[in-house]
C-alpha cells in the first residue's frame, strides 16, 4: 500500500513537473533575438550579468546584457 502512494506521488509530481510553463521575459526574448537565435549565448550573457550584480532580477540582467551588446555596438 505504501508502495502504490510513493509511486502515485511520484508519478503525480512528475507530471506537473514536465508540464509547467517556462516565461520568458521580453528583454531575454530580445536578448535571444540580438544573439541571432543563440539561447546558449543569450544564457551566457544573463549569467554574465548576474555574477556582475548579484542581486539583479533575471529579467533586468537581460535588459543589462540588452544594453551592453547595444553600447558595444555603437
Amino acid at each position: 500500500m505504501d508502495i502504490l502512494i510513493i509511486t502515485l506521488v511520484i508519478i503525480i509530481t512528475i507530471f506537473f513537473w514536465s508540464h509547467r510553463k517556462v516565461t520568458i521575459s521580453e528583454q531575454e526574448k530580445k536578448l535571444i533575438q540580438i544573439c541571432f537565435g543563440d539561447t546558449e549565448k543569450a544564457e551566457r550573457l544573463i549569467n554574465y550579468e548576474l555574477r556582475r550584480h548579484p542581486k539583479l532580477l533575471r529579467e533586468e540582467a537581460a535588459d543589462y546584457a540588452v544594453k551592453s551588446i547595444a553600447r558595444d555596438n555603437r
